[in-house]
């Protein structure tokens, strides 16, 4: 092959690998379009594409992993979140798609790490969408477990400004507090019952039981539904047997308040705000629904029935059949008296819980 040869086939192979490198920007903005307008389906497709043409970035890694842990495949995405982080293990994004992942997959110790190691070594890189994901993602348990993150994860602990919220958190506690006092006449001189420090809703949106009480076992919704109607019998025969200032617990540690209340204590405004945060996410479904039901168990624990509906009505709307979202329901309208729309949502269980419906029809 002569030399005029040479530099012609060289010519060509340049030219070639031109075309394909247009080809390969072409189709990953496509992919890129794709994964903001949540096509996630349609961005698989395209991310074949690239990997036919040998030619996959870390960032086109990254968009494979969002769009399958976006549409609940999660094995796959914690592959691709894996190849990403091998080409750039830098990648911010990456690493907080993979501690939602672990968080989703009831591994939050795995999760909080992550971001503890995030916020150490790479918030001076962070872009501020990524640190308000972090806030958000992890503000959860910065509010709900803050001993145990100032504790185990001081780097996300000082990011969240733990010390802080917690003084704020202490002052509308407080205010609720006295609100709760102004209202004592509302409900028949029946002094409410506060809300501990020991009864606070934890990681996982349930108070713990205080810690000068045994903790019960195996108490169930028919439990819950059990004592709430002893103590309504016994307020209809002039007797009170349970004091108001010594809440009895259920086996997710809620403390069981007197019933039927003529008000909430808290308001439902709150709620309605953290559920459109929460709708208007980035979050899957699944995520929604565990969020929804985490902050639901939260505003139930502090006395806020018309807080706690709100969540888990919302969260039915993702999943009516849900078991968990069905008995918490269940309970929570029994609670507040509204007696048959409570069976209604008990009946909707699947398998069918006879002891639940009993107990709830013999109120």
């Amino acid at each position: 092959m002569g030399k005029a040869s040479r530099k012609m086939k060289k010519k060509q192979q340049q030219e070639a690998e031109a075309g394909l490198q247009a080809e390969v920007k072409t189709t990953e903005q496509k992919l890129f379009r794709q994964i903001e307008e949540e096509a996630y389906s349609e961005a698989l497709d395209t991310l074949v594409e690239l990997v036919q043409k040998k030619s996959v970035s870390p960032q086109a890694m990254y968009a494979g992993a969002y769009a399958y842990f976006m549409m609940g495949d999660y094995d796959r995405a914690a592959n691709w979140i894996d190849n990403t982080l091998r080409y750039a293990p830098n990648h911010v994004a990456a690493r907080i798609l993979l501690a939602r992942l672990c968080i989703l997959q009831d591994k939050a110790d795995a999760g909080l790490a992550i971001f503890d190691l995030l916020t150490d070594k790479f918030l001076p890189a962070m872009k501020e969408e990524e640190r308000d994901e972090i806030e958000s993602l992890a503000g959860f348990y910065g509010r709900n477990e803050s001993d145990k993150i100032k504790r185990e994860y001081p780097h996300l602990a000082a990011f969240l400004q733990i010390d802080k919220e917690n003084h704020e958190a202490e002052e509308k506690a407080k205010v609720r507090e006295n609100a709760a006092e102004s209202r004592v006449e509302s409900v028949g001189g029946l002094k409410l019952p506060s809300i501990s420090k020991e009864a606070a809703p934890n990681g996982n949106g349930a108070a713990d039981a205080p810690k000068s009480q045994a903790q019960p076992s195996g108490k169930s919704a028919l439990d819950v539904l059990r004592t709430l109607k002893a103590k309504i019998d016994a307020r209809a025969h002039g007797n009170e047997a349970v004091k108001p200032s010594e809440p009895e617990t259920t086996s997710g540690g809620e403390a069981d308040r007197t019933a039927p209340q003529a008000e909430s204590v808290g308001t439902s405004e709150e709620a309605r705000r953290k559920i459109d945060e929460i709708c208007g996410g980035k979050y899957t479904v699944a995520e929604k629904v565990r969020l929804l039901n985490s902050f639901a168990g939260g505003y139930y624990a502090q006395g806020d029935l018309d807080g706690a509906e709100l969540c888990l009505k919302e969260a039915l709307r993702f999943d009516e059949k849900d078991g968990s979202l069905l008995r918490n329901i269940a309970v929570l309208l029994a609670e507040k008296g509204e007696k048959d729309k409570a069976l209604q949502a008990a009946a909707q269980m699947q398998p069918a819980d006879f002891l639940l419906l009993r107990a709830i029809r013999e109120m």
